[in-house]
Parts: structure tokens; C-alpha cells; sequence
């Protein structure tokens, strides 16, 4: 006749939750501007202005040839909007951050800084960079592949396009 046993079992463990790594993909400028239902903020703050989404939008479809401030806060803004919405890794831009609202706060949107300008010639290499990460051209942050539909948050990385595509991206300030 069959008899039995008990076998002991060891109960699970808890086990600590890891805090979210910065994981997500990045999307363009141009993407931002014309997906407002992907922003995950009302506001936005550029420099030392608080902005609506719909003036932030606004900011960055203004044309950029006459006043700088313009072009990099366009930038600015896509970032933070990678950062916050997509939970892009900016570890690689977190001083070009710093840098760009400083350079905004000093120089508001819409305050006419010129391309030729000695104030535009020092925050340029911010601007590029900025651009270079929102483009998805920075090693810290991939950008997202066009083909997903209802993407998530996390991207599915099986689902990347393969590297070596050309991008269409912004082009460098000269």
C-alpha cells in the first residue's frame, strides 16, 4: 500500500523589485511636433518659462532662420520628452540638458539670438548633440523604429530595424 511523505518546501522568498533602467527609444523633433497625443506632460519647462503643450508645439514649428532660441528649444524639448515620455536613457546629454535650460534662461525663446552671434557659437555643440540624441545618433539611446504601431513605452528590441539604415535627421549646425 502507498504511504504518504511529507516533503518540505521552501516558500519563496521576496525578492526586491529593481528600479526601472532608462531603456526606451528615442524619437525625432519633427516626431514630437506632430504626435502631441504621445506627450506624457500638460507642461514643459524651457529655460526658466513654463510652456502648454500647445506652445511648446508651437515653439518648436516656429521657423528657426532668425532667432536661435527657437532651435535649440525645439531641441530641448524633444529631449525632455524622450526622457520623460519614452524613458530614454539620457545619461550621455544630462550636462547638454543643464547647459541648454541655463543658456534659455539667459536667453528666452524669442529673445533673437543670431546664428552669427557670439552667444549661439558657444551653445552650438549643446544644440548638435541634443539633436545627435533625439535623432537616436548617440550610443546612450537607440532611435525607435518607425514600423511599430501602438508602440510601447519599452520598446521590444526584436522588433529594431537593423543598423546601418540611413536616418533622416536634422542637420548639424555649422
Amino acid at each position: 500500500t502507498a504511504t504518504a511523505t511529507a516533503t518540505a518546501t521552501v516558500a519563496p522568498s521576496a525578492t526586491p523589485t529593481p528600479s526601472p533602467v532608462p531603456s526606451g527609444c528615442v524619437r525625432s523633433t519633427g516626431w514630437w511636433m506632430n504626435h502631441p497625443e504621445a506627450w506624457c506632460l500638460e507642461t514643459i519647462q524651457v529655460g526658466c518659462t513654463i510652456y502648454t503643450q500647445a506652445q511648446a508645439i508651437a515653439i518648436m514649428r516656429h521657423s528657426t532662420s532668425g532667432d536661435k532660441t527657437y532651435t535649440l528649444a525645439a531641441v530641448l524639448i524633444a529631449e525632455k520628452l524622450n526622457r520623460q515620455c519614452r524613458n530614454s536613457n539620457s545619461s550621455c546629454i544630462a550636462q547638454a540638458e543643464i547647459d541648454a535650460d541655463n543658456f534659455l534662461c539667459a536667453h528666452p525663446v524669442g529673445s533673437g539670438v543670431t546664428a552669427s552671434s557670439s552667444a549661439w557659437q558657444q551653445i552650438k555643440p549643446t544644440y548638435n548633440l541634443l539633436n545627435k540624441y533625439n535623432n537616436g545618433n548617440l550610443d546612450c539611446a537607440p532611435r525607435c523604429p518607425n514600423t511599430l504601431i501602438n508602440e510601447p513605452i519599452v520598446p521590444n528590441l526584436s522588433t529594431r530595424t537593423p543598423t546601418g539604415l540611413n536616418r533622416i535627421s536634422a542637420p548639424a549646425e555649422r
